[in-house]
């Protein structure tokens, strides 16, 4: 394993939020970046570009990814799972873009509203996209993937923090 990397994601500003009953507001939010930053978490997913409609704890998307504070050695990364929301993190910001597939047909219906395959053809142009402007950002668009699995079980049962979510498509 010598030479080889393991670089750690913190998706909770996005993730560990997203589902909260009680809308949290916008400078809790970046108050929480802030501190994950201080701590020394040097990749961030922000916010999610999804329509508030399905996620509605994401609906500052665009404010929170503006106003974050950029320093050295932190990457803000927002989750663009479809091509709109992509340019949209990009317009705001975004340093990368992550894109997901579930691995659980269950899971993908529930939280995207398609099949896995049709997820996968979702994100393609994501991907295009993020190539694309790569050589005209200021800095590098780069894109990351992430493949969600939930059993059946209970998500803490099955050792996984993702649990069957609302639609998120």
């Amino acid at each position: 394993m010598a030479g080889q990397k393991v670089t750690i994601v913190e998706v909770g500003p996005r993730d560990g939020l997203q589902n909260e009953k009680d809308v949290i507001a916008t400078d809790d939010k970046l108050q929480l970046i802030e501190l994950l930053a201080d701590a020394g978490c040097s990749r961030i997913e922000a916010t999610a570009f999804v329509s508030p409609k399905w996620v509605p704890q994401m609906a500052d998307h665009d404010e929170v990814m503006r106003r974050a504070r950029r320093r050295p050695n932190l990457t803000l990364l927002a989750l663009g799972p479809n091509e709109k929301g992509a340019h949209a993190a990009i317009e705001a910001g975004a340093q990368e873009i992550a894109v997901f597939a579930s691995a659980s047909e269950t899971f993908a219906s529930r939280n995207t509203n398609c099949t896995i395959v049709e997820s996968i053809e979702r994100f393609r142009p994501v991907i295009a996209l993020a190539q694309r402007q790569r050589p005209f950002a200021v800095e590098n668009i780069h894109q990351i993937g992430s493949v969600l699995y939930v059993s059946d079980m209970s998500s803490s049962a099955a050792g996984c923090y993702h649990t069957p979510a609302r639609n998120a498509g």
